[in-house]
């Protein structure tokens, strides 16, 4: 390898250093949103359930007013009975007993499948709640560590930027704007290492005579993608 190959090569890694700090960095503030993000669907989740239980209780109420309803209802009309002026209107009352009786099943039956119902949601909640719970706690936890690295990331930050500074001293002068918008455009994979006489970004053959020019040092672009080369 030639002194401005592992000078290039040099340069390559401290550009992929500086782009793995640098994902740390902004990669952080998404990760939290993310959380937080799941901390909003589980809130949105437990108020939801919160708010069909209070439905679901009040369904079972009504059922429940309406059955005491009903058996005041029967306990008139057999009072009825003993007033009943004929056997007609005798009968009809006891149809009348009979029907409200039946009626009665049913919303027993209604407000026994409610209860049963309502316990269940009661249960969801209480499940929904510790979800929240640890997605809160999970966040906070994640927010905490990361801002910890924070200080840490910037520094290595720092001093990646000023090698990648020193490092940049073997691109001549009159390609150095070329590098420097390659640079704006592709940060880290601005440069591209020659394996198997290819570029390794675009899998490009290289002519033959771009390979002698990079063997003794020249400075070369690859045709297709545009990337800085250097041997290894």
């Amino acid at each position: 390898m030639s002194t401005t190959a592992a000078e290039l090569k040099e340069l390559h890694d401290l550009h992929q250093k500086l782009h793995e700090v640098q994902e740390k960095l902004e990669g952080g503030p998404r990760r939290i949103a993310a959380r937080e993000q799941i901390v909003s669907k589980k809130e949105a989740e437990l108020e939801a359930a919160r708010a069909k239980l209070k439905q679901m209780k009040l369904s079972s109420d009504q059922k429940s007013l309406q059955l005491k309803t009903n058996e005041a209802k029967i306990d008139s009309l057999k009072a009825k009975l003993n007033e009943a002026a004929s056997n007609r209107e005798y009968e009809i009352i006891t149809s009348q007993i009979e029907a409200d009786k039946v009626a009665n099943s049913v919303l027993e039956d209604e407000i026994l499948a409610s209860l049963d119902s309502i316990d269940v949601q009661a249960k969801l909640i209480e499940k929904l709640q510790q979800e929240l719970e640890s997605a809160v706690a999970d966040c906070k936890r994640f927010k905490a560590e990361f801002e910890e690295t924070i200080p840490g990331l910037k520094d290595d930050e720092a001093q990646l930027q000023a090698a990648i500074k020193d490092a940049e001293s073997c691109i001549p002068a009159s390609e150095r704007a070329h590098y420097q918008r390659l640079v704006a455009a592709h940060a880290s994979s601005a440069l591209a290492a020659v394996e198997e006489n290819a570029c390794s970004e675009c899998y490009t053959m290289l002519e033959a005579n771009t390979i002698v020019e990079l063997n003794v040092g020249k400075i070369r672009f690859c045709r297709s993608c545009g990337r800085l080369l250097y041997r290894v």
